[in-house]
């Protein structure tokens, strides 16, 4: 989908490039990112606890999670503590996810944003 037009809240400014990905499995269901709905992902400095998403660079696949990095690891965990550890040469820092929304029914419908607020988790 290119071009849609979405609904934000004001607590997510308009004056920044957005960015979004289908969620495709239900880790985070408990925050919002339920299966179907679309991540609402922003180019951003990214801080340990931060929700973010990565690419893995040999698939293209994107995974997310809460963000930390030691020695050159990078661990995506889920808020069922379950962690995948990733080489950071294996992935790259694709953005921070900050709201998501439904996929609508029709192309034209405008997505309506809620914005996700979340504890730090290290």
């Amino acid at each position: 989908m290119k071009n849609i037009h979405l609904n934000l809240p004001c607590e997510i400014s308009a004056d920044q490039t957005f960015y979004g990905v289908c969620i495709k499995n239900d880790n985070l269901e408990n925050i919002g990112l339920k299966h179907g709905r679309l991540a609402l992902i922003v180019r951003s400095d990214l801080k340990q606890g931060d929700l973010a998403a990565f690419t893995i660079i040999e698939s293209d696949e994107v995974v997310i999670g809460f963000y930390s990095e030691l020695f050159g690891m990078i661990c995506l965990e889920d808020r069922n503590f379950e962690v995948e550890i990733y080489n950071q040469n294996e992935i790259e820092y694709f953005g921070k996810i900050i709201g998501y929304g439904e996929n609508p029914i029709k192309q034209s419908m405008p997505i309506n944003i809620v914005p996700i607020s979340v504890g730090v988790m290290v």
